[in-house]
């Protein structure tokens, strides 16, 4: 496994998948909502801060397996 920090957002959709796909399986829910409803939430949390990026972990094959999207929170 290897952990890339992904900046840029090249990792976008891989994260919106496993986003859509995680979110389904925690719904006990047997169909996966399409890429286009979850892409929005990964774009939010990237350009809320340009300090906000993705941390993705891409297995022995270079697939992406997780993701985490890291953004600084405001303070009060």
């Amino acid at each position: 496994m290897r952990i890339v920090v992904d900046e840029a957002g090249d990792y976008l959709d891989a994260a919106a998948r496993i986003w859509a796909e995680a979110t389904s399986a925690r719904d006990n829910d047997d169909e996966v909502p399409p890429i286009e409803l979850s892409r929005p939430i990964m774009r939010r949390v990237l350009n809320a801060s340009p300090r906000a990026f993705l941390l993705m972990v891409l297995d022995e094959d270079e697939r992406p397996v997780a993701f985490a999207a890291i953004g600084p929170v405001a303070e009060n």
